[in-house]
């Protein structure tokens, strides 16, 4: 029984560490995540919460060829050419404020909120994507640029 208790307060303690770990303070973020959540800031974007860092990849011109990487690559304000064999680096935050935040199309409707990737490389922002929080599901293959902006043909 006592092996149970121990048991059971190691774990309770090990899953509210990796909870904190989680919720970091917005204000709190450093590196990649703070420069982003200062662009973000800037562009008037008040940021909710920071939904963490994607995993790097390598930019190189055979990965341009497939999905998911053409499609976000050729979204508006995102030019891979400067950046090819270069890593890039991908902060996720929720935000208010952007131009999604009410999208409505094909029977979704935004909540008021809009999920922002920020694409960097050499700690600096070089485009993105984002798309509408909605009601119990994504966008199916709906992204749009780091603003708000469809892609275009």
């Amino acid at each position: 029984m006592r092996s149970l208790i121990l048991g059971l307060f190691l774990v309770l303690g090990i899953g509210m560490v990796m909870g904190c770990q989680k919720s970091a303070k917005v204000d709190q973020l450093g590196g990649n995540a703070g420069i982003a959540r200062d662009y973000l800031m800037k562009q008037g974007y008040e940021i909710i919460s920071y939904n963490g860092s994607l995993t790097p990849y390598k930019l190189t011109s055979d990965l341009l060829e497939t999905t998911p990487y053409r499609m976000f690559w050729t979204l508006p304000g995102n030019d891979p050419d400067p950046y090819l064999d270069q890593m890039i680096h991908i902060e996720q935050f929720i935000v208010r404020n952007h131009p999604l935040d009410h999208y409505q199309a094909n029977g979704l409707k935004g909540l008021g909120k809009t999920t922002v990737s920020v694409y960097m490389s050499s700690g600096a922002v070089i485009g993105g994507n984002a798309f509408p929080v909605v009601k119990d599901s994504g966008i199916a293959g709906g992204y749009f640029g780091l603003n708000g902006e469809e892609w275009q043909e």
